[in-house]
């Protein structure tokens, strides 16, 4: 692989993962160009690792388009995607706010693909009930409704309002509320929806369906006090439900969690001892640590990580050498990691540092992403102090923008973050990163020597 072949590698690792450094290439590449291929890539493929808790990319990916000077080029091939009847929706997404954002800026092209795509949507709708042509124009409407004037919040309003009120409880519109708020206020929303309500049916339809969601989601947080009968019933019945289980954790008398351990550990369908296991993710096991070690080597992996992740809750000498002599022979490797972070020892920094470098990060394997956030963790901790390059490592090596800021944030509370990784994090995909970056480096700025002495000349003077 030649010079120029590792670069567009290496670029294309960092826009991937969102970071900073790559629009940094960018505003420094004599040969830009070369770069244009890849940077269409990324705006018309997700590259988003968990896009519930990482949010979108439109603002980064139209910082990289800025620099080509050529918007025609990317907005023709976006639009042909966007229009495409096969099409993931969180790529769809993405491509709705890149095509609002290229609108915002005078694109005629990319209003129109807009337009028609509501329309269709709309038309679609109104013909017949879709999940996905709902999904979309949900999506569609809270993005054009985010980047648009109150008088296209008014139509959306009015349009799927309409629709709202002859299929009664079909959409979900309270994403469509929520951008109308943030970018109107709320007391203009409200009080908009209060007025036309009494006038519009559609209107009327659109505010009943808030109420109604916001009023089910207060009822879904009012829940039953847990019980272990309930639990071992609803094991037995083939059933699973977390939430059940971590609430009776936090509950559960000793009694009763040794009770259902001894019961969990007599069963032999993996399927009812996970759904009964699942209370020691957050209430320590009371049989033993053995017997958790046991069930770590078990052959489904189900049960493995779930006794992983109750080990953490009982961090003993037993335990500590386990996790130690797993990351040394590479088994079990990201959960290990996991684990010897919640009872490192001191000593263990060069161990866990290697096995943290050993580990794959890919989009298919997820394991390193737990592992990452166990390591970081760490940050929080006075007594314990790895070698900063670790973490600058899991920065760089990270595909999740989320887990990056958390990590950033406390580098940054430790002091000792670089300060080019800061001015990189100026441009980073996350918009609370170049937040954080741009309040860190201000103040910085403020307390230098430079500054101080600046201030104190105008101060005499």
């Amino acid at each position: 692989m030649n010079t120029r072949e590792k670069s567009s590698k290496r670029f294309r690792a960092l826009l991937r993962r969102g970071l900073g450094e790559a629009i940094l290439v960018l505003q420094a590449a004599e040969d830009r160009e070369r770069y244009k291929e890849i940077v269409l890539w990324a705006c018309l493929n997700l590259t988003i690792y968990d896009p519930q808790s990482e949010g979108s990319r439109g603002v980064y990916l139209m910082d990289a388009i800025r620099l080509f000077e050529d918007d025609d080029y990317f907005a023709a091939a976006m639009i042909r995607r966007f229009e495409q009847r096969y099409l993931d929706d969180w790529t769809f997404d993405q491509l709705c706010e890149l095509l609002c954002l290229m609108a915002g800026e005078g694109s005629k092209r990319a209003a129109a693909a807009l337009e028609g795509r509501y329309s269709d949507l709309l038309h679609q709708l109104r013909r017949r009930f879709s999940d996905t042509a709902s999904t979309r124009l949900l999506w569609l409407s809270s993005w054009l409704t985010g980047f648009g004037d109150f008088r296209r919040f008014r139509r959306i309003v009015e349009d799927l309002g309409a629709y709202e009120h002859k299929y009664e409880g079909r959409l979900f519109l309270d994403s469509i509320y929520s951008a109308a708020q943030r970018r109107f206020g709320p007391k203009r929303v409200e009080t908009y929806l209060a007025r036309v309500a009494a006038q519009s049916a559609g209107a009327a339809a659109f505010l009943a369906s808030i109420q109604a969601f916001r009023s089910e989601d207060s009822r879904s947080m009012e829940q039953d006090t847990p019980t272990l009968s309930a639990l071992i019933a609803s094991a037995r019945a083939g059933k699973r439900e977390p939430g059940l289980a971590l609430r009776l954790a936090r509950i559960a008398t000793p009694d009763e969690l040794r009770h259902l351990a001894q019961l969990a550990m007599e069963v032999t369908d993996p399927d009812v001892r996970l759904a009964m296991l699942w209370v020691f993710r957050k209430a320590p096991f009371p049989l033993g640590e053995e017997l958790l070690i046991e069930l770590a080597e078990h052959e489904d992996g189900r049960l493995s990580e779930l006794a992983f992740e109750a080990m953490r809750l009982v961090p003993s000498d037993r335990i500590h050498a386990y996790a130690a002599e797993l990351v040394r022979e590479r088994r079990h490797l990201s959960a290990a990691i996991g684990l010897l972070s919640c009872c490192l020892r001191a000593g263990d920094e060069g161990l866990l540092e290697a096995g943290v470098r050993a580990l794959s990060v890919t989009q298919r394997d997820n394991g390193w992403h737990s592992s990452f956030m166990r390591v970081e963790e760490l940050l929080n901790s006075r007594k314990m102090r790895l070698d900063p390059s670790i973490y600058i490592h899991m920065y760089r090596q990270t595909l999740c923008s989320y887990c990056r800021h958390w990590l950033i944030k406390r580098m940054v509370r430790r002091r000792i973050i670089p300060h080019a990784m800061l001015e990189a994090c100026l441009h980073d995909s996350y918009e609370d990163t170049r937040k954080l970056a741009r309040r860190v480096l201000v103040r910085n700025q403020d307390h230098s020597p430079m500054h101080n002495a600046q201030q104190s000349v105008k101060i005499q003077k």
